[in-house]
């Protein structure tokens, strides 16, 4: 990926891009239903929902189990990360339309934008940058995860604390059934993380590109000539209704 120039193929522009693979880890996380196939998606979205809020649950019974302030302060530590993770993530969740509404305002921008050359690359450099921010984000995080997976299963130890019952009268079979548990709920929260962590960068860098954009077009007014007063007037009229358009 070209960071210096990104690519312009002429085609029409759309912020709402930049965002794309949010979206698609919301969908994998279990809280933005796609059109089709809704009653799958749901039933999908109970259990990986239900594994997310099961761990710190299982965290914080752990708790009570623990003999010796030092080891409860660990544990307590991890705890707190992985409730409060999961509480952004909800939160997230709720406000998901007013993060819908914002393509309302991208697309006004978009239009406003599309048509000259470096209007349309502070936007396409903003779009290509909130996607190396996440892949780069979410590789990284990838790793670090099942990295520590890869840990646990040479080592025989879980990837947290936690509180589980006993489910068979093997205590191997405990373990892999706990650890297969927590690998499928790391495993949501690299997704629910990624996007904890990365949607205010996300959208603050595609308002970065509008508003670098929406500079350029307030310097050009008045410099053209062959534009009447009373264009740069109504250019000029449309640059403060972009600039609200961008608070918004």
């Amino acid at each position: 990926m070209l960071l210096r120039n990104p690519i312009d193929r002429n085609q029409k522009l759309d912020s709402s891009l930049a965002t794309r693979y949010l979206w698609i880890s919301w969908r994998i996380s279990g809280v933005y239903p796609p059109k089709k196939y809704r009653t799958a998606y749901y039933i999908y979205a109970v259990i990986s929902n239900l594994i997310a809020v099961l761990l710190p649950i299982s965290t914080i019974t752990n708790i009570f189990f623990i003999k010796g302030l030092q080891l409860m302060v660990e544990n307590l530590s991890l705890t707190v990360t992985v409730v409060t993770a999961t509480i952004k993530h909800f939160i997230l969740y709720l406000y998901q339309d007013h993060l819908l509404q914002t393509n309302i305002y991208l697309k006004k921008l978009d239009k406003r934008s599309n048509e000259h050359p470096r209007d349309r690359y502070h936007v396409l450099f903003a779009i290509r940058i909130c996607h190396i921010f996440y892949l780069v984000y979410n590789i990284l995080f990838t790793v670090a995860a099942y990295g520590f997976a890869v840990i646990g299963v040479r080592t025989h130890q879980l990837l947290f604390n936690g509180w589980y019952p006993d489910f068979f009268n093997d205590e191997t079979k405990n373990y892999h059934a706990a650890f297969i548990f927590q690998f499928l709920a790391i495993t949501i929260y690299v997704f629910q993380n990624t996007n904890n962590d990365m949607y205010p960068q996300c959208y603050v860098a595609i308002m970065i590109g509008h508003l670098r954009a929406l500079i350029e077009r307030i310097e050009r007014i008045g410099k053209d000539d062959r534009v009447s007063d009373e264009d740069n007037l109504d250019e000029l009229l449309a640059c403060i209704q972009d600039h609200k358009n961008i608070l918004k």
